[in-house]
């Protein structure tokens, strides 16, 4: 029998140059939300739901 372990951290480090270019967007939307020219929300691809989704296995 396999068992199979959760991974438990990021995989690798992010590209230098597009980690670079995404932060200077980051900062831009950062500046346009103070400003009040836009509502900046945050969220990831994580999955996260607050209502649980039962599975069931073997």
């Amino acid at each position: 029998m396999s068992w199979h372990r959760m991974r438990r951290d990021v995989g690798g480090k992010p590209d230098p140059i597009e980690y670079k270019e995404k932060l200077a967007q980051l900062t831009e939307f950062k500046r346009l939300e103070s400003e009040g020219v836009i509502n900046l929300y945050y969220l990831d691809e994580t999955g996260f739901c607050l209502i649980l989704s039962v599975t069931y296995g073997w």
